[in-house]
Order: structure tokens, then C-alpha cells, then sequence
């Protein structure tokens, strides 16, 4: 009784740090960002013409990428290039998307929400509802997308779920993860259905107009006061179903999420 008291104990305090952690790596990263803004004369009143400086170097770069592929009929394929993003709906989802449509990018976007009301109505941008939590819906989000598109030039893995309550989900199938019942949803989100999402439609990058088509998984510096400690003493199920503050489990999932990214990059 007493070593279980304990431990939930020490649990406690790890989960404790872990949100001082994320708040102090916050704080850090605006001070930078402030002073990197000041000494490169950064301001917003210029935004619009940085936005459009980047979108005409972008679009130079992927015209530069794209390589001669040819249609049925024999023609050389100039259609526009497919994207799919997750996570369109937010800060930095809208920020992407609005790059995407400036460069004339035919855009699937999954999520929860659709887009904010400024990008509504466009004939280039298809919004496909999906629960990333719930892996059914992520198989029948790329089943939407497969039969949409038969190649995809950029995936970009964006959506997160931060702060999310403690909250029994659809489990991913019990193969996956050995013993798991219930996967802690920010683990599921922002981990496992990335991963799903780039196993099931890379073959789909593979058929890209340019030279090589790019996965972008989107973490976070907060996964620097992440743990995966449980997982190298081989404790998959406490890792993966519990739930010990918002905090932890997004930077628990942000690290995780990062060293599959550097495993991937290896070999691949």
C-alpha cells in the first residue's frame, strides 16, 4: 500500500514538472523569436509581402522539383499538385493552408472541423471529416482520399491534441499495442494516426510529380520535457492508457513522435 502511494507520488511530481517544463520551454522560445524578429527586422505591417516573397520562392522551388509524368493519354501531366493536411483548422494548420492554396495546391484537408469561414467556398479545397482519435475514421479518411486521387506531391501531418481530458476512447486494434485497451487519446492523435496516415498513403507520395514526394510531420518544442521511459523498460501498456495531466501526455507524445520521424528518416 505504502509503495504504490509511492509511486503515484513520484508519478505526481514528474507530471508536475513536466507542465513547468512545457510553460518555461514556451517562455524561452518567444524570447528568442522576439530578439530573432528584432535583429532580422521582422515586422508585421511586412507579413503580406513575406507571405508573398515565400509563396514565389516556394513555387519556383517545386516547378524546379517536377519531373515529366504523362497521363492516359500520353500527355505530360501538368495538373495542379495534390495535398493533404491535417489539422487545417488551426493556428498553424491555417498558415500552411493558406500557402497551399496560394500555390495552387489541390487540397485535402482532415480533421474535425473544417477550415475557418476565409478559406470556404474553394473549388481546390476538399475537407474530409475525421475523428484522428478513432482509427476507423482514419481508415475511412485515406479510403476517401485513395479514391479521390490516385497520387499525393505533399502530406503534411499537422493535427495535435493538446490539453485533451482523460477520456476512454475507441480503442486501435489490440495488435497493435500488445495489452492496450484504451489508448490515451493524445497518444492516439498525435501519434499513432500520424503514423497510420503516412503508412497508408505513402504509396500515394510515391506516385508524386516531383522528384520525390515529402511527408512533414509537425512536432513541437515541448517534446523536450517529454519521457519515454516506460517504453524502454518495456511497460508498453502503462505508457500508452494512462493518463496523469494533459501536459505530460502531449510532450510524452511529441518526443515519441519525433524519434519515429528520426526512425523513418533512417530507413527510408
Amino acid at each position: 500500500m505504502i509503495f504504490s502511494i509511492l509511486l503515484y507520488l513520484r508519478d505526481y511530481v514528474k507530471a508536475l514538472f513536466t507542465l513547468v517544463h512545457v510553460y518555461y520551454l514556451g517562455i524561452i522560445y518567444v524570447i528568442y523569436e522576439f530578439f530573432e524578429d528584432c535583429r532580422t527586422g521582422v515586422k508585421m505591417t511586412s507579413r503580406k509581402m513575406l507571405l508573398n516573397n515565400k509563396i514565389e520562392k516556394w513555387t519556383r522551388i517545386l516547378k524546379q522539383m517536377r519531373t515529366d509524368k504523362f497521363d492516359d493519354s500520353g500527355n505530360v501531366d501538368s495538373s495542379k499538385l495534390v495535398a493533404v493536411i491535417t489539422g487545417a483548422d488551426g493556428t498553424i494548420g491555417s498558415e500552411l493552408l493558406k500557402y497551399l492554396l496560394a500555390m495552387d495546391f489541390n487540397v485535402f484537408a482532415v480533421g474535425l472541423s473544417p477550415p475557418t469561414n476565409q478559406f470556404q467556398n474553394l473549388d481546390n479545397l476538399h475537407f474530409i471529416k475525421c475523428d484522428l482519435g478513432n482509427i476507423n475514421e482514419v481508415f475511412a479518411a485515406v479510403e476517401s482520399i485513395q479514391l479521390s486521387s490516385d497520387r499525393i506531391d505533399l502530406l503534411i501531418l499537422n493535427a495535435a491534441m493538446f490539453l485533451s481530458p482523460k477520456i476512454g476512447w475507441l480503442p486501435y486494434r489490440r495488435e497493435m499495442i500488445i495489452g492496450a485497451q484504451i489508448i490515451e487519446r493524445h497518444l492516439a492523435v498525435n501519434v499513432l494516426a500520424n503514423a497510420q496516415l503516412f503508412a497508408s498513403l505513402s504509396q500515394r507520395l510515391e506516385q508524386s510529380v516531383l522528384s520525390s514526394g515529402r511527408a512533414i510531420f509537425v512536432s513541437s518544442c515541448s517534446a523536450r520535457a517529454g519521457d519515454l521511459s516506460l517504453l524502454l523498460k518495456k511497460q508498453d501498456e502503462r505508457f500508452w492508457c494512462r493518463h496523469l495531466n494533459g501536459y505530460k501526455s502531449y510532450a510524452d507524445s511529441k518526443l515519441l513522435l519525433s524519434a519515429y520521424v528520426q526512425y523513418l528518416n533512417k530507413v527510408l
